[in-house]
């Protein structure tokens, strides 16, 4: 485990997380095929998987996973097996949620309208909490968006996305 703020993972530490002073430290300590799990906030996901990135190998994946503990850990072993089975992105599908009703019908509101007017099928409710091969994380970086909309993207590049349905908790911290 490498966490850019290392006290937030101290109870995963205490479970046999592996504990890195890099992501190069971390990768290099993982047997392969390696399925990497970050945890950052949402504005440094780009920078963190271009630093990651070039420290992968073929058959690698990476887990990205907001650090708000809204996303439940225990769907990363489906994320696993469905890539297992050979999907190249998981993604994760909020069926419920527990979030205002206001905030989850502007939010619901948003992304039908979104998907209404855009050449791409994007997928309803996913979160960008999921698993992504190699392969995948690869074809994002080449895409060299200065803002990238992951969701969006994961839909536009054209792999097929496996989907996990899950109920998503009302945020504990934070603004959304």
């Amino acid at each position: 485990m490498f966490d850019v703020q290392p006290e937030a993972a101290h109870d995963l530490v205490s479970k046999g997380a592996i504990v890195a002073s890099s992501l190069a430290d971390l990768v290099s300590k993982l047997d392969t095929p390696r399925a990497v799990w970050i945890m950052v906030p949402a504005a440094v996901v780009d920078t963190t998987l271009d630093e990651l990135a070039p420290l992968l190998a073929t058959g690698d994946a990476v887990i990205l996973m907001a650090t708000d503990f809204q996303d439940p850990p225990e769907l990363i072993a489906e994320f696993l097996r469905l890539w297992e089975q050979g999907y190249k992105a998981v993604m994760a599908v909020k069926q419920v949620t527990d979030e205002s009703r206001v905030v989850s019908s502007l939010r619901n509101a948003y992304y039908r309208m979104l998907n209404r007017i855009s050449d791409i099928r994007l997928v309803n409710d996913a979160t960008g909490f999921g698993l992504y091969d190699r392969a995948v994380v690869e074809v994002l970086r080449g895409m060299g968006d200065a803002y990238p909309y992951l969701r969006g993207m994961v839909s536009e590049i054209g792999f097929e996305v496996a989907t996990v349905p899950f109920r998503k908790p009302a945020r504990k911290r934070g603004l959304s």
